[in-house]
């Protein structure tokens, strides 16, 4: 983050952490030298690799995100939180961040809150936001709804983020699961000026098995009335886009939506996970 944005924030997180009425624990993650990412501890405690069994010999241990520790569970990075404060500020005004401040004093909710509002800046001055719009008779909310007065559209918007994509980093050659999750439920068909949209979080890259799985989900009738998915993935590296959209209707506003800053590509992960003796042996031969 370069000086002047990490003046401006500065007081910003500052009020932040005010307001969750929390001495802030900040720590350093273990990344390469010349790369220090400084995290802030999120307080959720539903997550640590000491929640492990004993690590076995030849036994395999199961993947499960509760016995997994680190970025993005316990802690997160403190850049994100002071640019999701700017953003908060922006699009908010005087009322970021006590709009939030029951669901922010949850820690397991807190990264959940700090991912919607981020993916609120992917949007060219959203008008008129309104939180827990009813869309259906089926007593289902939809996060977000707004105007955008430039293209003249009304915006439903179903945001996701999902941590158990950690486990694709931690353990390579998963496929991806639940990426869509409760997600289409809430909507009903769109009028010719609205789009109803899936906006989600990922970890650990958006690959060919992602892509496929947007095509599936695309195809099912059962989501007919999704018009368009937008993907970030905030662990990206050369090898995969870090963000990713596909509309059905109005496809010519996805690039205008997916540029990303230059911060939202310096976010790292590091997290410790349980093995068992053989398995680590075997990653060790293969160094």
């Amino acid at each position: 983050m370069s000086e002047e944005c990490s003046a401006e924030s500065a007081p910003l997180v500052v009020e932040f952490f005010d307001m969750l009425r929390v001495e802030p624990q900040f720590s350093q993650s273990p990344r390469p030298p010349g790369e220090p990412q400084f995290e802030f501890d999120t307080g959720d405690t539903r997550f640590s690799v000491e929640n492990a069994d004993t690590i076995a010999w030849d036994v395999l241990l199961p993947p499960e995100l509760r016995k997994i520790g680190g970025t993005w569970l316990e802690t997160a990075p403190l850049s994100f939180l002071a640019q999701v404060c700017m953003i908060g500020r922006r699009v908010f005004r005087d009322r970021w961040p006590r709009l939030f401040a029951k669901r922010l004093r949850n820690p397991p909710e807190l990264l959940d809150v700090l991912n919607e509002v981020w993916w609120l800046s992917r949007w060219p001055e959203p008008f008129r936001l309104s939180a827990r719009h009813r869309q259906t008779a089926t007593g289902e909310d939809i996060d977000w709804r707004f105007f955008l007065r430039s293209l003249g559209l009304w915006i439903n918007l179903e945001v996701k983020r999902r941590c158990n994509d950690l486990l694709r980093l931690v353990h390579p050659g998963l496929p991806p699961a639940g990426l869509f999750d409760k997600a289409a439920s809430a909507f009903s068909k769109s009028n010719p000026d609205e789009l109803n949209v899936i906006a989600i979080t990922l970890y650990a890259g958006i690959t060919d098995p992602v892509l496929r799985a947007i095509d599936d989900f695309l195809r099912s009738p059962e989501n007919e009335h999704v018009d368009g998915i937008m993907l970030w993935s905030v662990c990206s590296n050369a090898c995969f886009a870090p963000t990713f959209g596909r509309f059905r209707k109005h496809r010519h506003i996805v690039s205008e939506l997916l540029p990303i800053q230059p911060q939202d590509v310096t976010y790292g992960s590091w997290n410790p996970f349980p093995i068992s003796m053989g398995e680590a042996l075997g990653r060790f031969h293969r160094v």
